[in-house]
């Protein structure tokens, strides 16, 4: 029996994102993994140096 054992294909792009600790808008690298999208794992925020593994994504900028 075959079975699908690629794995999946990550999309990258930069998006604007909630710091959880200084509620400010700072930007990021976002992933897209399946129809979710989430923050790239290590970055830090710029004004307060705060992970932001645990932000909300704000906006995403893409092309029509």
């Amino acid at each position: 029996m075959p079975t699908n054992t690629k794995a999946p294909v990550l999309k990258t792009a930069q998006g604007t994102v909630n710091c959880p600790i200084c509620t400010h808008s700072v930007p990021a690298d976002v992933e897209y993994v399946g129809k979710r999208i989430r923050v790239i794992a290590g970055q830090k925020c710029n004004r307060c140096h705060s992970s932001l593994d645990a932000a909300a994504l704000l906006y995403l900028r893409h092309a029509a």
